[in-house]
C-alpha cells in the first residue's frame, strides 16, 4: 500500500468529498487522488496555490475531510501544518502524515543530505501522539503515514524519551503507534 492508495482507501471507506494535499511535488500523488474537490499547495509550480503552506492557512476559508501532510520535512513546520489542518478539518475528517519512518539516521536529518528524505516528521508524530483530543497511528508503508483522528486519544503517550535517533531505533513502535497495513480496518472508525 503506498500513500496514494491509503488516502483513495480512506476515502472510499470513509464517504469523503473533499481533500487537501499540502506539498504537492510533482502533482502525480495529487493527480491520483480520486476526488473532484481537492485543492494542492506547494510553494512550486503543479498546484493551486503556489504558496507556502502557512500562507495558504492564512488565507483558507473552507474545511476539508481529508489533509494529507507532506510539504516541509522539518518537525515544527509538520507539526505547525498538523495544527493549521486540524483548525480546516470536517468534523468526522482524517489527517495523514507522510515520511514518519526513516530509514536510516542520514534519511531523518535535518538537512537533505539524499534523494529519499523523511527528514525529522517523526518527532512532529510524537508530539500529536501526546495529544488527548486526537488519536494517531502510523501505518508501515511508504515512508510511514501517519493517520489522525479528532477523537479521544486510545492510546495516550506519556513519559517521553529524548527524541534522538537511537531512542527512533529503540522505541518507534511505541513512540508512533505502528500499525501494519492489515490492521488499519481496526483504527478506522465504524461508518
Amino acid at each position: 500500500m503506498d500513500r496514494t492508495q491509503l488516502l483513495n482507501l480512506l476515502i472510499d471507506q470513509l464517504h469523503y468529498s473533499s481533500y487537501l494535499e499540502l506539498g504537492t511535488d510533482k502533482g502525480v500523488n495529487f493527480a491520483a487522488v480520486k476526488l473532484l474537490d481537492k485543492t494542492g499547495v506547494d510553494i512550486r509550480a503543479r498546484a493551486t496555490y503556489i504558496i507556502s503552506t502557512d500562507a495558504y492557512f492564512q488565507i483558507c476559508d473552507r474545511k476539508f475531510d481529508l489533509i494529507f501532510i507532506d510539504a516541509c520535512h522539518l518537525a515544527d513546520q509538520a507539526y505547525r501544518d498538523f495544527e493549521n489542518s486540524l483548525q480546516h478539518l470536517n468534523p468526522g475528517g482524517c489527517i495523514v502524515f507522510h515520511d514518519c519512518m526513516p530509514k536510516t539516521e542520514v534519511h531523518q536529518l535535518v538537512r537533505q543530505r539524499t534523494k529519499s528524505w523523511t527528514g525529522d516528521v517523526w518527532k512532529a508524530f510524537v508530539k500529536v501522539r501526546q495529544l488527548a483530543d486526537v488519536d494517531a497511528c502510523v501505518v508501515d508503508t511508504d515512508w510511514g503515514l501517519g493517520i489522525v483522528f479528532q477523537r479521544p486519544n486510545s492510546q495516550p503517550l506519556i513519559n517521553i524519551p529524548e527524541l534522538s535517533w537511537a531512542t527512533y531505533v529503540l522505541q518507534h513502535k511505541e513512540l508512533l503507534r505502528v500499525i501494519q497495513p492489515n490492521e488499519l480496518d481496526s483504527f478506522l472508525p465504524i461508518i
